[in-house]
């Protein structure tokens, strides 16, 4: 029987820096916070010009440093993954978060199925306070029917829904406080087997609106979650959370 520490695999988590010293240790308390008990903390500083190195010399023997010329967040997670001993790698940005059971969570997974060579989790984006110049052209999901889930987002987000103009997918537009300029469907054959990988989320104090345009509730507010899990007509998930 696995009692010890010791006899748990050890979890190296990677975290490429780079200026990130406003947002790394939040990133790092919640990497310290973890439930499961043998990580390595490796963070690769990317060139950073900010506090970033005064943030991580405060941080003592918790974490293993790693400085090298910039070269972009691939060559800093390789960088990273490279000196990892751990059994398993765990990746995360400096500007996330982790639950507290997240990695214990994923090992016993991994144990559970030795078939699996990778395992990843949702996540939660967090608007920023000062939202970057920047957006993404556009968010394409498959669908069954574009028209019909254009139009029924453009209602539910108050957006604009044009005509496709021949062409068979539809896309929404005019979205206010998305990161993205358009919210694209595009037509598929296959049926809908899982959830999507993505999924969005809206301000909503009547649930019921909601389901009353279509929508199916998932999950109601419980002891571990304070928001309502729905899924649109074609099934995609999307979380709706009240004012208060």
């Amino acid at each position: 029987m696995q009692d010890k520490e010791t006899d748990l695999p050890l979890v190296s988590v990677v975290i490429p820096s780079y200026n990130a010293a406003a947002t790394l240790p939040a990133t790092l308390d919640s990497v310290w916070a973890q439930t499961y008990p043998r990580i390595e903390v490796i963070v690769v500083d990317d060139g950073s010009t900010d506090a970033t190195g005064e943030v991580l010399a405060r941080c003592g023997s918790r974490v293993r440093v790693i400085r090298q010329a910039n070269g972009g967040l691939a060559s800093a997670r390789n960088t990273g993954c490279t000196a990892a001993s751990g059994r398993f790698i765990a990746l995360l940005d400096a500007d996330d978060l982790c639950e507290p059971e997240r990695i214990g969570v994923q090992v016993a997974f991994m144990a559970a199925r030795p078939d699996v060579v990778l395992c990843g989790t949702e996540f939660c984006a967090f608007p920023h306070e000062d939202p970057p110049a920047q957006r993404l052209h556009g968010l394409v999901v498959d669908s069954a029917d574009p028209r019909a889930q254009a139009q029924w987002w453009a209602g539910v987000l108050g957006a604009t829904a044009p005509g496709g103009g021949g062409r068979p997918w539809r896309w929404v537009e005019d979205l206010p406080a998305t990161p993205f300029d358009y919210l694209v469907f595009n037509p598929v054959p296959e049926p809908k087997t899982v959830k999507n990988r993505w999924h969005w989320d809206v301000d909503c104090d009547d649930v019921e609106e909601l389901v009353g345009r279509g929508a199916t509730v998932l999950r109601h507010p419980d002891d571990d979650i304070g928001w309502h899990v729905l899924a649109d007509p074609e099934g995609n998930e999307f979380c709706a959370f009240g004012s208060d």
